[in-house]
């Protein structure tokens, strides 16, 4: 329930109904995505494929490509300074990257500056939230964890944290245009991510936590789409 509240409140219902050409590329790479946890190399090449695809309806899914490499990645250990160096990086690449879509994509004025708004306040704030929670191990040495969960329902939060963090990096590389679109495609991985998040925590303090969530993304759903519309 809460992950379907994510999905309606949180920008994708609307944005679903309108970018269709990008809806279609998202959901050929939420499939990809799902074809490669079968863990074989068939399924592997089958992902990379339906990738192309979805690049092949709508370019912006090119960076869906990233996701699938980070799902090699085995460790539980999320290295807080090893991201914070990515998101330095994308800073300073970002005319780099502006200049290679500009070139090779399409038109964009490279020089547009950076702009960041209340939804980056609150991605880092999610992102630093399930990293606390769902790594192996955080920079206070706290435990946050209260239920025991499977290994593989563990790996996957790990995973979901993780492109909520490359999420972050994504809304600083593409911010100022239309490109920012783009981060949508990591930025899905909320929707299953902070639910199994919140479910982590004490009972209590899980139910504190999915109430004032829910209430959040049920007002961003009216005041930042219905009333204006």
């Amino acid at each position: 329930m809460m992950s379907l509240i994510i999905f309606i409140g949180y920008q994708f219902f609307v944005f679903y109904i309108s970018g269709v050409r990008q809806t279609i590329a998202m959901s050929l790479c939420l499939i990809a995505y799902m074809v490669f946890q079968k863990r074989k190399t068939g399924a592997y090449i089958l992902s990379f494929l339906i990738v192309l695809l979805a690049i092949s309806m709508h370019t912006s899914a090119i960076i869906f490509l990233p996701v699938l490499i980070f799902s090699f990645i085995k460790s539980k250990n999320i290295n807080i300074f090893i991201w914070g160096g990515i998101l330095i990086a994308s800073v300073i690449l970002r005319p780099f990257v502006w200049e290679l879509v500009n070139r090779y994509f399409r038109e964009v004025d490279v020089n547009t500056e950076i702009t960041l708004a209340g939804n980056f306040i609150f991605l880092c704030g999610i992102a630093v939230m399930m990293c606390f929670i769902n790594a192996r191990s955080n920079i206070l040495n706290i435990n946050f964890k209260y239920s025991d969960i499977t290994d593989e329902e563990d790996s996957n939060n790990v995973f979901y944290t993780r492109m909520l963090l490359f999420s972050v990096c994504a809304q600083i590389l593409f911010s100022g245009h239309s490109l920012l679109r783009a981060a949508m495609y990591p930025m899905a991985f909320i929707i299953t991510g902070l639910p199994n998040t919140t479910h982590r925590l004490n009972p209590k303090l899980r139910l504190i936590f999915d109430y004032v969530f829910v209430v959040f993304f049920i007002a961003l759903f009216y005041f930042d789409t219905l009333v204006p519309s």
